[in-house]
């Protein structure tokens, strides 16, 4: 609408969002014929087509990684098991199906197998 129109009724707008764009924003000003601000109710607001970021196509892993009460547990794992911490130090190494790893508090990356995950260990 234009300056100085008159809504009595719901508007739908339309806008074209398939050129890559980091951030979109979309903002509303409502004010009277006086210039007067008022609120505006949005409803039934739809992204459609939308491919969230992140993790594409995750599978579930056989493999169980969690940390609790200053150690790293490893459960269901082939072959070596790696804990690095953040800054890529190895810190622990290990073979075998369940394992623990005692560990200060931090973050970890733990490679079992092809898999990798992150932990934060308190």
């Amino acid at each position: 609408m234009e300056n100085g129109e008159r809504a009595d009724s719901w508007t739908q707008k339309e806008f074209d969002l398939s050129e890559k764009s980091e951030t979109f924003q979309l903002m509303f000003e409502a004010r009277d014929n006086i210039g007067y601000g008022y609120g505006i109710l949005l409803d039934n607001i739809t992204l459609q087509n939308y491919i969230p970021t992140g993790i594409a196509n995750a599978e579930d892993s056989p493999v169980k990684v969690w940390a609790e009460q200053g150690c790293i547990n490893v459960e269901n794992a082939t072959g070596i098991v790696t804990v690095t911490n953040i800054i890529g130090q190895k810190v622990a190494s290990k073979v075998g199906e369940k394992l623990q790893f005692q560990v200060n508090g931090g973050i970890y990356i733990v490679q079992a197998g092809e898999e990798t995950f992150k932990v934060i260990v308190r």
